[in-house]
Order: C-alpha cells, then sequence, then structure tokens
C-alpha cells in the first residue's frame, strides 16, 4: 500500500498545542485497516494545526491506473458544503441576512409560486437547513401536476416549474417520505415556526435553486456579470465561475463539475464484484447543469484543505480567506451545509457532511456456483463516496472512494452508522483512546483486516 507523508500545508500554522488528544498515525492506521480491503480505490487526508499530518491513497482509479492522494471523484453531496459557503460570500457581500427571503434573487422571470414571493416564504435559511418544504412539496406535485415528472427537479426548467407551483400550503401534513423524519427539526426552526417553515426534510432541489440564486447575488456587487442575461447554460457556469474565483482561486487549485477527459476520469466500481465493468461516467457533460448539490470533482487533498480553511479563517491571511469568522461561526450555530446531526450528543463538537452517488444496475461478473466460477449477471452498485469532517482539536479529515465497502452484509451508506463518516468518526476515536493507553504505559498494535481492522489496544 501506498502512502504518501506530506510535511506543510498551505495555512500558516497555528500556535501548537499542549497534550493534544489525537494521535494521527492510529487514525491514518485505522482508515488504512478500513478501506484498504474492502474499497476499490481511496484516498483520505488528515489535517492537525493546519498541516498535512498523514495522507494515504490504495487501489485502482480505473483500469491500469492507481488510485493517489491527487485522484478526484464525484463528491456528490459533499458540493452542498461548497455551495453553502458560496451563499454566505454573496450575502455578506449585499448586506443581506440568512432570514432574508429567496424570492427576489430568482430569475426576473420566473413565475413565484406560493414560498417565494409571499413575505415570510422560503428564506435562505429555510434552504441551507433542507427546511423549505421542497420535499414534501415535490412528493404532492408528482401526482397532480402534469408531466411534472418529466423534468429533473435539479435542472433549470425543473427548478423553475418547482418554483412556480410554490410551496404546497399543506406541505407539513404531508409525509417527508426519504427522511422519515417526523418532528425532527433543523437548527433555526424556532426562527422559522412564525411562517410556517421549520421541519427538516432533505432535498437537492434547495441547493440547486442556490446555482440560479448565486448567479444573480453575484451581480449585485459585480458590474463585470450585471450585464449577462441569466440563462439556463449561463447561471450553470456563473455558478461555477463565481466558485472557481472566490473558493478555489484562495485555494491556489482548480476544480470543476464535470471531468471530459475519458483518459484520466475515475472510474466507479462494484467492490464486491470485481470482474463487473465499472461506470466510466456519470454524465459529466450534463453535470454542470445540475451542479450546486452535487456535482464538484475533488481530491482528498483539496478537500481537506478546503476543510480547514473554512473551519479557521483566523490563521488564514486575508487574501486567502473563504469565509469570515463571524460567517464560519454563524454556518457552524446553524449548520449551514453540515450535516443535520453533525455536533449533537455523542458527536458533540464534529461537524460532517458526506456524499453519496449510486449507479444500480446489472452487470456481467465472474461469479463463484455449485458447479464452478461462472460469468452470470448480478445486481451492482457502482458507487462514489466522500466526506469532510472538522474535529473541536484543530483536526480535519477528508476521504473519498470510487466504490461501495466489501464486508459481511450489504453495506448502505444511507444508514449514517455505516457511512463512510462514521468511519472517520470511529478512526478519530481509535486515535484519541490510543493517546490515553500510551499514556498510562499500554502498547498500540496496528492491524488489517477489513471491517473488523483498525487498532488493538492493551493496558
Amino acid at each position: 500500500m501506498t502512502r504518501f507523508l506530506i510535511a506543510l500545508f498551505l495555512i500558516i500554522a497555528a500556535a501548537p498545542r499542549l497534550g493534544a488528544e489525537t494521535d494521527t498515525d492510529t487514525m491514518a492506521a485505522y482508515l488504512n485497516a478500513q478501506l484498504g480491503p474492502r474499497a476499490t480505490g481511496y484516498s483520505f487526508t488528515i489535517v492537525e494545526d493546519g498541516q498535512i499530518a498523514a495522507s494515504s491513497a490504495a487501489g485502482v482509479k480505473r483500469a491500469g491506473q492507481d488510485f493517489q492522494t491527487s485522484t478526484k471523484i464525484h463528491v456528490a453531496s459533499v458540493s452542498k458544503t461548497v455551495t453553502a459557503v458560496a451563499v454566505l460570500q454573496l450575502l455578506e457581500a449585499n448586506d443581506l441576512s440568512v432570514y432574508d427571503s429567496v424570492g427576489p434573487w430568482l430569475p426576473d422571470e420566473w413565475v413565484r409560486g406560493f414560498g417565494f414571493w409571499n413575505v415570510g416564504g422560503v428564506r435562505f435559511i429555510d434552504l441551507l437547513t433542507h427546511t423549505s418544504g421542497i420535499q414534501q412539496t415535490i412528493g404532492k406535485y408528482l401526482t397532480t401536476i402534469p408531466n411534472y415528472g418529466d423534468v429533473s427537479i435539479n435542472s433549470y426548467d425543473g427548478l423553475q416549474t418547482l418554483v412556480a407551483n410554490g410551496i404546497a400550503a399543506d406541505w407539513k401534513e404531508t409525509e417527508c417520505a426519504q427522511q422519515q423524519n417526523d418532528g425532527a427539526y433543523a437548527p433555526g426552526a424556532a426562527a422559522n415556526s412564525g411562517s410556517g417553515f421549520g421541519v427538516y426534510c432533505y432535498k437537492n432541489a434547495n441547493y440547486g435553486l442556490f446555482r440560479v440564486i448565486i448567479p444573480k447575488l453575484w451581480q449585485a456587487v459585480n458590474p463585470a456579470v450585471d450585464h449577462l442575461e441569466l440563462t439556463d447554460d449561463l447561471t450553470a457556469w456563473l455558478y461555477m465561475a463565481y466558485v472557481a474565483q472566490n473558493i478555489w482561486a484562495p485555494l491556489e487549485f482548480n476544480a470543476s463539475c464535470y471531468h471530459l477527459n475519458e483518459a484520466t476520469r475515475t472510474h466507479y466500481f462494484d467492490a464486491r464484484y470485481p470482474t463487473a465493468a465499472p461506470v466510466t461516467t456519470w454524465g459529466e457533460a450534463s453535470m454542470a447543469y445540475g451542479c450546486g448539490p452535487v456535482g464538484w470533482h475533488l481530491s482528498s487533498v483539496e478537500l481537506a484543505k478546503f476543510t480547514t480553511y473554512l473551519s479557521h479563517p483566523e490563521w488564514v491571511p486575508a487574501d486567502k480567506r473563504i469565509l469570515s469568522v463571524a460567517h464560519r461561526d454563524l454556518m457552524d450555530q446553524l449548520k449551514l451545509g453540515w450535516s443535520v446531526g453533525a455536533n449533537e450528543g455523542d458527536e458533540a463538537g464534529i461537524f460532517w457532511h458526506g456524499g453519496d452517488y449510486m449507479s444500480d444496475t446489472t452487470a456481467i461478473s465472474m461469479v463463484p456456483t455449485q458447479t464452478g466460477v461462472q460469468w452470470l449477471p448480478v445486481p451492482a452498485s457502482r458507487e462514489s463516496h466522500a466526506c469532510i469532517m472538522k474535529f473541536d482539536d484543530d483536526v480535519e479529515v477528508a476521504a473519498v472512494i470510487n466504490s461501495n465497502l466489501r464486508g459481511a452484509g450489504l453495506w448502505n451508506p444511507a444508514l449514517f452508522n455505516q457511512s463512510l463518516c462514521r468511519i472517520l468518526i470511529n478512526a478519530h476515536e481509535a486515535s484519541q483512546e490510543a493517546t490515553r493507553v500510551r499514556r498510562t504505559g499500554g502498547a498500540v498494535v496496528f492491524t488489517g483486516g477489513g471491517s473488523g481492522g483498525g487498532v488493538t489496544l492493551s493496558q
């Protein structure tokens, strides 16, 4: 297994902490033991006090190419955290609040239905925290509005249709089928209660709308783009241009919502069936037009750098900051762009967002049978998974994999306890336990073995 150790990160170093609790070697060993035997290809990067403490990669990016720490994958819903940062930047630039309505910032020609024209309607915070009622409304509209299911909800036309039909007046009475979260409230719900918003229900369209809102917010503060007509194509490209100039440029790397080079782009696998053909594209040619809730292609090193700059603006030179300290604090307080489960209960002080993208199809693979190994059709799921995470001890970590995970039973990333983000939390917990054991004279042994591998501690 190839392991890359990188000495310095591109942030100014924070003051050293005395008696740090996290043993990043143990954290890296745990992740290698968990991911190495189970993923087709993976990488992770661990940052401590603004410096890369450990970074590792192994496996296959595509046939004949190794997975490296620089390998970019489709990070799926981790894109939402990127979009949230862009929104907060532009709210600050326009002297707006997260409690302002989004209706005035939609394309001028769009018809605005209920919730998008009325006072007390959908606000920035409602989209940022998935408390807008969009998911429940879509479930209602799909059966009541002709041809509503014929357009992608996250396309320009789909979002325009959504806004025109508005938020269903009785959406709080409809089932949140995707989350099954009756009674679950995201931060900001108390402030939302006056307008009737506040019930959490995850839906990509909340962040899809920001792909058309961000360009208009940018036009209000940038005369260079103010004259442009916000068409379908142009909103997508302006969204990517804004993020490129105001997030990726300060971080000193390039990223895109598409990867058209077939010779170099990452392929996606079902790790249970190594001989099954991979997915070679997620439709990158059109991915740009759905970017915002998903779409960005990034490596673990790039994700870790983004997360570190986001977490510690006070450490970063002013011309490299991607968010002010005040808006970083607001983002954490209200969990804007973070998972709704972050900073709760046993995970207090931990913020994260995961991304999962899957293609469920039938594949032809070599399968053991009673009469020997045969080429048979199997239900295969080619997948990509990513997670960014920050801890309250100045440690950040990012991980990406281009497959599901082998292991006993069916791995279901929709369940948090089986997700890549959960593995990162477990690695951090193991590293802190290793520090405690060493301080008491115990031994820490690094072990492999897939889902049961990691770190063995003896006292």
